[in-house]
């Protein structure tokens, strides 16, 4: 029997800053891709210790990069967790982004609604749904000088896809 780390992990303060990359199919549509290494051969004999954590913020986490300035806070309806082995690390648990903005095209796009959700206790596996939206203007068009654009990003980190529409 491994032993086991168990506890409370308090957050006072977090800010994510590495840059993003996407980019655009023939269709026209935004992708994320990203190459991922083959994972190591597993034995479990190789575990040393078993992780049952719980994760809290006191404030709103912070991702501020060339794509997002965003909030971050822990779903207060579903503990975050970080559970499994030295080898095996998985998270459980939601994240909630209650505002901030995207940007795309050189455009601000204001977060409506967003939220990350971990479900897998054997690895980091989020999955991630986004809503945002944004005014155009054009000045010197009389008949349609004015559009709403709406985006919706969703997926995980190694595909995702952004729909956008007016």
């Amino acid at each position: 029997e491994l032993p086991i780390l168990r506890g409370d992990v308090n957050i006072t303060r977090a800010r994510y800053s590495r840059p993003m990359s996407i980019s655009m199919d023939l269709s026209g549509r935004l992708s994320g891709t990203r190459a991922e290494a083959p994972p190591a051969p597993y034995d479990p004999a190789n575990d040393h210790v078993r992780l049952d954590l719980t994760v809290r913020t006191s404030a709103p986490m912070r991702v501020t990069n060339n794509l997002a300035d965003v909030d971050l806070r822990i779903a207060r309806d579903r503990p975050f967790r970080v559970v499994g082995t030295d080898q095996r690390t998985g998270v459980v648990g939601t994240i909630e982004l209650p505002r901030g903005n995207l940007r795309l095209y050189d455009t601000d796009f204001e977060l409506r609604s967003g939220r990350i959700d971990f479900d897998n206790l054997e690895r980091i596996a989020p999955t991630f749904d986004l809503a945002a939206q944004t005014e155009i203007r054009r000045t010197g068009d009389s008949t349609r000088s004015q559009w709403r654009v709406r985006l919706h990003a969703y997926g995980d980190p190694e595909r995702f896809t952004f729909d956008m529409n007016a």
